[in-house]
């Protein structure tokens, strides 16, 4: 990765196992897709789908935090989608966080350095 892309980078990533998220397209009634997160920051997540939503979309998304029981809400953008090889079909997903309905940026942050730090 070069150094500008590590440069704009605004929140320090974590590497989530076994967490997963739903996520629906914003405005879309019926059910959550489910998706395996791969990282996350106080600014978003990766996660892995078995198809791809195209840049700019915008999700709902609900994840739980570790060690704890409320479910965070949250609106999010898809910055990009790549696909790791054609064999597999998982696309990883990154996400923009445009609002966290119940948590702050700060306290959000504190809790993910303060769980995998």
């Amino acid at each position: 990765m070069s150094q500008g892309s590590e440069n704009r980078r605004a929140f320090e990533r974590f590497h989530s196992e076994m967490s997963i998220c739903w996520i629906r397209p914003v405005g879309e009634e019926g059910d959550f897709l489910l998706a395996e997160i791969t990282n996350i920051s106080a600014g978003g997540l990766l996660f892995q789908l078995d198809y791809p939503m195209d840049h700019g979309r915008e999700l709902d998304v609900r994840f739980e935090l570790p060690q704890n029981d409320e479910l965070v809400e949250a609106v999010a953008v898809v910055r990009h989608c790549k696909q790791e090889n054609e064999q597999d079909h998982v696309y990883f997903m990154g996400v923009e966080f445009k609002s966290v309905k119940n948590y702050s940026i700060p306290v959000l942050m504190a809790y993910l350095e303060a769980l995998y730090k």
